[in-house]
Formats: structure tokens, sequence, C-alpha cells
């Protein structure tokens, strides 16, 4: 069994929530929901070994793959993107670190964003700024894998 990741943009709807878990969001200004084309350049500027894009009528899903040093299949993301306003992004399982660095880019549009895993965990607050190795090194959710 796999874990979902949601992913919201930081606003006065979930800092009430994320105080809840004690995480510091101090001063760090709203984010805002990206487009679908926020979300394609986002995945696009990883330039990954393997991107593979399926268009449906509710949105588009990225199957994102990166090869290991033996260049097989290493770290993967599947990132759904669901079309309508505001636009809905979630990761089906995957790698939380290759999932973070996506949601860094996207920070770099749209400000800060918050990496929700399924599994009751603490999410994760991600700025264009945001450390990822340190990130995983720290978080919650990642220490109990």
């Amino acid at each position: 069994m796999g874990v979902l990741y949601q992913v919201a943009p930081l606003n006065d709807e979930i800092r009430p929530w994320l105080d809840d878990f004690e995480i510091d969001h101090g001063s760090l200004p709203d984010g805002r929901h990206p487009t679908g084309e926020i979300v394609a350049a986002a995945v696009l500027a990883l330039a990954r070994d393997d991107i593979e894009e399926n268009a449906g009528e509710e949105g588009v899903q990225y199957a994102i793959g990166m090869a290991n040093v033996e260049g097989e299949t290493g770290d993967w993301a599947l990132c759904e993107v669901r079309a309508g306003s505001p636009t809905s992004i979630s990761f089906e399982k995957g790698s939380p670190e290759l999932n973070a660095t996506i949601v860094k880019e996207i920070a770099r549009h749209c400000g800060p964003m918050v990496l929700i895993p399924d599994t009751g965990e603490a999410p994760a607050v991600i700025t264009a700024d945001t450390d990822i190795t340190e990130l995983i090194a720290n978080w919650e959710h990642t220490r109990s894998r």
C-alpha cells in the first residue's frame, strides 16, 4: 500500500492546521493554486530521464522516472493534475524526495506549498528555497519509513 500525497497552497485556511502540528510557517506569504501549465512546466523543468504524459477528460497524469547510477529506474513519481478551478494536484505513491522536488519547482511560481501525506503524519511546507535533502532528512513522514 502506498501513500497518496495532496498538494495545497499555504494560505489562511491551512495555517491553523499547520499550527496543530507545530509546523513553523512564520511570515511566509500565501501561495496560490498553480495552473496546469505551471505544473507541466515544473515537471518538464526537472528534465528527468523518463516523463510520460497521459491526458484525459479529467486532467493530466505525469509518470516521472529517474535513472539511478546503474542506469535502471530509481526514484519515480506519479503526478495527477485534475482540471478545474482551482487545479488539484496529488502524487500517487512515488518517491517523497522527487514529489517534494516537483512541489518546490511549483513553489517557484506560486509561492509556498504544502505537501500532505495521507498517513496522518505531519505535512511539509515547501518554498522555492527549501533544501530538499534537509527536508527529507527531518520530515517525520520520511523518518518513519
